[in-house]
């Protein structure tokens, strides 16, 4: 079994990174049981979640979401930061394509290759870019 961290990182990361194309209703049946629970999301200014998104989340799922967000370089500096002190700067990172190479090789970060299907990764057609050894 997922522990909750990785579980609400792995289901945020997959709603966040692609606008919520997986059903919010299956997602909401399988983090019922984590009602009660918050999960920080750290993003850009141009990429916080429409409010609207972030209700109907938290009525869904009973999960709050505590939204940051900084500038590019300072979202950068706090991951390599927070993960070569061994701390999560958060639950959930918007990040740069750019920097998966080093983020995968570090191994900081959660692959969604098991939650997020090829169907749905044939749809968007930047998703290579985000990819850290396929």
């Amino acid at each position: 079994m997922l522990s909750i961290k990785t579980f609400i990182r792995t289901t945020m990361a997959a709603l966040f990174a692609f606008s919520l194309a997986v059903p919010l209703q299956t997602t909401a049946q399988s983090t019922k049981a984590y009602a009660g629970q918050t999960i920080t999301v750290l993003v850009p200014p141009w990429g916080t979640l429409p409010k609207n998104m972030v209700d109907r989340f938290q009525s869904d799922t009973g999960i709050k979401i505590n939204m940051q967000t900084l500038g590019w370089d300072e979202i950068r500096a706090k991951v390599v930061t927070s993960m070569v002190a061994g701390v999560s700067p958060a639950d959930v990172v918007e990040f740069d394509w750019s920097w998966v190479g080093q983020f995968g090789a570090a191994g900081w970060f959660t692959p969604l290759d098991k939650i997020i299907g090829p169907t749905i990764l044939s749809d968007i057609p930047s998703a290579q870019i985000f990819q850290y050894k396929g």
